[in-house]
């Protein structure tokens, strides 16, 4: 038996698609983890129509990668492992052609009624984000 206090906190972020500037503050000191749903990958590629191969299986690859989500645009572990952030991908070839550049990430998270970004973020995030308003 466990001598230690019980549990305090909570996990996750309540949905919530951004960080806090703490939160942000220290994941920019240590990668945040990474936890997705395995139950989210489906039996085809997204991005080429077939089942996985043996060599090249099936995984979930993020739209926003998972370490410029956090760093650069301050959204949530849970955002980024979540289902409107994962497609289903070969590991080879296809993974990378799910990954969204830097423009194109602003623009998918624009698509999803975001109006403003957290002002911690840095300053060329924020200069490029207002070209797209």
């Amino acid at each position: 038996m466990s001598d230690w206090p019980p549990k305090f906190w909570t996990e996750g972020f309540n949905g919530r698609m951004f960080l806090s500037e703490g939160e942000w503050f220290v994941f920019q000191r240590r990668q945040a983890v990474r936890y997705t749903d395995q139950s989210l990958k489906a039996q085809q590629c997204d991005v080429c129509g077939q089942p996985g191969a043996e060599g090249n299986p099936l995984q979930l690859a993020h739209l926003i990668s998972f370490y410029h989500g956090v760093h650069f645009l301050g959204l949530t572990p849970e955002y980024l492992d979540g289902p409107e952030n994962l497609k289903t991908a070969h590991r080879q070839n296809c993974n990378k052609k799910v990954e969204l550049g830097f423009t194109e990430a602003l623009l998918y998270i624009r698509a999803r009624n975001v109006r403003t970004l957290p002002p911690f973020l840095p300053k060329a995030v924020l200069e490029e984000w207002s070209k797209l308003l």
